[in-house]
């Protein structure tokens, strides 16, 4: 699953929103979003692991759009 899937089902999101803008709206603030995805992709990448699914970071993660 990639990572942008995975956050939408982690937070109930179902609209076309980027990642980080789904962390940042989660968030206190910048700071807080950027550790947060942190946590949230060791999170991930574990349960990717678990499943069998582990892909490479560049696959896992869409570059969001500037």
């Amino acid at each position: 699953m990639e990572f942008k899937n995975w956050i939408k089902k982690k937070f109930n999101i179902s609209t076309g929103q980027s990642w980080d803008n789904i962390i940042l709206f989660y968030s206190e603030d910048e700071r807080t979003a950027l550790n947060k995805f942190f946590e949230l992709f060791q999170e991930f990448t574990q349960e990717s692991e678990e499943n069998g699914k582990h892909k490479s970071t560049e696959e896992q993660v869409e570059s969001p759009i500037l």
